[in-house]
């Protein structure tokens, strides 16, 4: 079985302190600007910087949506403690286990076109795997069902056929339970998910991502290469603890096996396109770019009362289980969703922090 590394450490070093990403959903750059000036984003902000110093954090990119448009946007803090660059909204994140929606939207989006059924074998589709593997459903994989240990290569081979190579050889080492028995995070669950599409969709899972996910929303700074990324505005993940101030994390974590669980580089901007699609029905300008039948296994009604303005928190149907609520997972990127109904209150981090924006919106 190839080396894994347990889950408090397996995403986190390369992206602690990167950002908590807090509501987003896109709208044109003078639409942003001319609702913020319109509304008193003054308690949200000082919730977030609250949020930064409490958690030694260094930076944040902050975003509010209402609809199909972004109320609010703004960088807060620095995205490296060593140049001090100022955080800023176009700025690429490594986003985290927030990338595990994007894998589990490409297998409901292979589903729903009939080239995969969600509860059979993945054995099935994919040859070469494990006995137990591959009696495993994309289901189970999905939904943190399927038994499996967590942890997940953070280095290794930088050619995508690492992430084939790297599945098939696991053994059954990787359950602690039997299939289907209980609710268990697990980075492996999605790398092996990741393999499923490439298979059924006969190309690469960075190509399938790009094709069926980033272009038809308009994700155009979204990627998983390094070498595209460092292109653009790009924060650094750093290493910290209530304690002692935060510092570049190196060497950059990069493995390509991983990328399905959550090594996507993406913005605000970028996140709330697809973010638009989800609340929208998979529509966005105007057109129907994803779906019905692709958001539905994807979203949740937390608050009770479904609306255009869903809530979407940091455990969904088919999603990261975003370990919010684990101050040594504390920095990494957060995808969070807030509704406006007056009712709702809005998770600034985790369940310990709300801020009702409901008046702001109105």
């Amino acid at each position: 079985m190839g080396k894994l590394t347990s889950r408090c450490t397996a995403v986190i070093p390369s992206f602690r302190a990167l950002l908590s990403l807090l509501l987003i959903l896109g709208a044109p750059l003078r639409s942003v600007f001319a609702q913020q000036s319109q509304k008193d984003f003054a308690p949200l902000e000082k919730a977030a910087l609250d949020e930064l110093r409490e958690t030694n954090t260094p930076g944040a990119a902050v975003a509010v949506v209402s609809g199909d448009r972004i109320v609010y946007v703004k960088g807060l803090g620095v995205s490296n403690v060593e140049t001090g660059t100022p955080v800023a909204p176009e700025m690429l994140f490594r986003t985290g286990s927030v990338g595990k929606m994007f894998t589990a939207a490409l297998l409901t989006s292979l589903a729903e076109e009939g080239k995969i059924k969600l509860d059979e074998p993945i054995g099935k589709y994919v040859r070469g795997l494990s006995p137990k593997l591959s009696q495993v459903t994309s289901h189970q994989l999905l939904s943190g069902t399927a038994g499996l240990i967590d942890g997940e290569p953070l280095y290794g081979p930088q050619d995508e056929s690492a992430l084939a190579k790297t599945v098939r050889s696991w053994n059954d080492d990787i359950f602690f339970l039997e299939p289907g028995k209980l609710y268990s995070y697990s980075n492996l669950g999605f790398i092996i998910a990741g393999l499923v599409a490439e298979e059924i969709g006969s190309k690469s899972y960075a190509d399938l991502m790009s094709e069926r996910i980033f272009a038809p929303l308009g994700m155009k700074s979204t990627t998983f290469l390094p070498t595209m990324a460092m292109t653009r505005p790009l924060s650094q993940g750093h290493d910290s603890d209530s304690n002692s101030k935060p510092v570049v994390h190196r060497p950059f974590v990069e493995s390509t096996a991983s990328w399905p669980a959550g090594f996507t580089y993406s913005n605000v901007y970028d996140l709330a396109r697809f973010a638009i699609a989800f609340i929208n029905g998979g529509k966005i300008d105007g057109r129907q770019v994803l779906s019905p039948a692709v958001i539905a296994p994807l979203r949740i009604d937390l608050c009770g009362c479904c609306s255009r303005h869903l809530t979407v928190s940091s455990q969904v149907r088919y999603d990261a289980k975003q370990a919010l609520d684990d101050r040594e997972l504390r920095s990494v990127m957060h995808f969070v969703l807030f509704r406006a109904e007056q009712h709702c209150k809005a998770a600034l981090r985790s369940a310990t922090r709300h801020i009702d924006i409901s008046p702001v919106l109105k």
